[in-house]
């Protein structure tokens, strides 16, 4: 959010101590998860943590409207930390946890897959932050020429959508594989149907269909 505020403002010493203030925050609460799931007995993958690994367009979504709520309450003459906290519980923490125990566990697919959640959130909650200080414009820390907004605004443009093609594929992939387990869940209880006989498990694949 600080980082969205500097370059709402185009004050980018804030920009520099927000991302400095961001790069600590991400450390610490890495190395944190890092040495929990190394010394827990409990190493299983519970739901909390698969649900982290596919980042898609609906975790954008959560990203961007927390960024948008942390942004208001942030600016609001009555200042509240609630909002904010919840955007960064709900957007920010279990992906790098997520993260850290995939790195743990040796495991690069969980690493990689939070860790772009992780990134795809911050990208959301700073554009998010900018829109709505644009939205309310509050004075510029310094004026720029008309060519270095373009300039900046062309680059945000590039970084949402580079950030944001793989989430729409893996979007796509989440829905075609939730409707191929239904309908093979459908298969099983329409046609595996006997006299004193019924299927007590099945397996599928997606991938192998």
């Amino acid at each position: 959010m600080g980082i969205g505020y500097g370059v709402g403002i185009y004050d980018f010493r804030l920009i520099h101590k927000a991302f400095k203030n961001l790069a600590i925050a991400t450390v610490i609460s890495f190395i944190t998860s890092a040495l929990y799931f190394y010394i827990t007995p409990l190493s299983g993958a519970q739901s909390e943590l698969l649900a982290r690994t596919s980042p898609n367009i609906w975790d954008l979504l959560i990203a961007l409207f927390g960024g948008m709520a942390g942004i208001i309450g942030a600016t609001r003459k009555e200042k509240s930390n609630v909002i904010p906290g919840v955007a960064i519980a709900t957007a920010l923490m279990p992906p790098i946890c997520t993260a850290a125990y995939g790195f743990v566990n040796g495991n690069v697919a969980y690493f990689l897959g939070a860790s772009y959640l992780y990134l795809l959130n911050c990208i959301y909650i700073a554009v998010s932050s900018i829109l709505i200080v644009w939205f309310i414009r509050p004075i510029a820390r310094r004026e720029i020429d008309e060519k270095l907004q373009l300039r900046i605004r062309l680059f945000l443009v590039s970084v949402v959508f580079v950030s944001f093609v793989p989430s729409v594929f893996i979007a796509v992939n989440f829905v075609h594989k939730q409707v191929f387990e239904r309908d093979v869940s459908r298969f099983v209880n329409k046609e595996l149907v006997f006299s004193k006989t019924f299927p007590i498990d099945f397996k599928s694949s997606y991938k192998n269909k």
